[in-house]
């Protein structure tokens, strides 16, 4: 059988996660470890149980080395590791088996290694889907991370190892990654959604229809940004999570030559929400700063309009910033053309 050239597996991905780790001044497992770990990994993700593909989220924590760590952190909200009776000896029958149990979205695998170097997997970490929440843009926090590492089957063939919240090395079938380009925060694609918004803020029936100015717009305009890129980020992981394809296409003007746009429609809501959202903000640091006044007046004494106008302004933002759950599947004034979820400037 001829060699496949520059052709990468589990070895490229141990060395490479090593390295990564050493340079953060970590002390990774020893290389015999996560081999087997991250062969097991691959392995497993060529495996299906009952039809269903192994998916799944290990973290790999010592339950002996800080018992503190390893039972989370003692505030509402964090992660906890809930042990099991008996560890189970990691193979690719038992993590196919756990994976069914343990779904990535909202729970992982605590894993560890012996003194032999034999691996097993001895425990459940929940609180995985603030984790998903933060990654898909839904919520502000940071949250905890348990484990020296996290290693996550995200499809065939393609075990990816994490550091909290950076990329040490993925495995795509056959090709090995080191790191993600940042496209959407970075770049030319950056800069084409950044002139987007701008052409967006200039769109008069968007900003009259929620009571904001331009000139009130432009003030928070970085704000608007994140949130404008935010959309598209949980566009696309929405894309992905299909199972489909799909891609977005962002011309200059509508309808764009030689495509034929199969079924037209017209969403601007997202546009109205960050116009919205942009106009309490701005009512809403109005109302602190008034209120910042009277405290440095001798009398201390708050109306209790200004009490309810700054009230009310929190209620409206919080309102606003919930509707990102309903327009998350679309860009502000955006056409669909085809059901594969290209989109078009209007």
């Amino acid at each position: 059988m001829p060699r496949i050239r520059d052709a990468r597996y589990p070895p490229h991905l141990s060395r490479l996660v090593i390295a990564k780790l050493r340079e953060r001044n970590l002390r990774p497992p020893p290389e015999k470890v996560l081999l087997s770990l991250l062969e097991t990994l691959y392995f497993a993700s060529l495996k299906t149980d009952e039809d269903r593909p192994c998916m799944c989220t290990v973290n790999y924590i010592d339950p002996q080395q800080d018992p503190v760590v390893a039972a989370g952190a003692d505030r509402a909200g964090e992660w906890t590791a809930v042990r099991f009776r008996q560890p189970i000896p990691l193979s690719i029958r038992s993590l196919t088996k756990l994976a069914e149990a343990a779904d990535p979205a909202v729970s992982s695998l605590a894993v560890c290694s012996d003194e032999n170097g034999e691996l097993f997997i001895w425990g459940m970490v929940d609180q995985e889907l603030r984790y998903a929440d933060y990654v898909s843009q839904d919520t502000a926090p940071e949250p905890q991370r348990p484990g020296l590492f996290q290693a996550t089957i995200t499809g065939v063939g393609n075990p990816s190892v994490y550091k909290d919240y950076t990329l040490l090395g993925s495995l795509e079938q056959n090709s090995l990654v080191a790191a993600y380009h940042d496209v959407l925060w970075h770049g030319p694609v950056h800069t084409r959604l950044k002139q987007n918004l701008g052409a967006t803020l200039a769109d008069t029936p968007a900003s009259s229809a929620c009571g904001a100015t331009l000139g009130d717009v432009a003030q928070v305009k970085d704000e608007l940004l994140v949130r404008w890129q935010n959309a598209v980020c949980r566009l696309l992981l929405n894309i992905q999570q299909y199972g489909h394809g799909g891609g977005l296409l962002i011309v200059p003007r509508c309808p764009a030559e030689k495509v034929h746009v199969k079924y037209r429609l017209r969403y601007d809501r997202l546009p109205r929400a960050l116009f919205g959202l942009a106009k309490h903000q701005l009512l809403k640091r109005q109302a602190a700063d008034t209120i910042a006044q009277h405290c440095r007046m001798p009398i201390d004494v708050l109306p209790c309009d200004i009490h309810f106008d700054a009230v009310g302004y929190q209620e409206k933002l919080d309102e606003h910033k919930t509707q990102r759950s309903v327009v998350s599947g679309s860009l502000p004034r955006y056409r669909v053309w085809t059901a594969s979820c290209c989109w078009i400037r209007a």
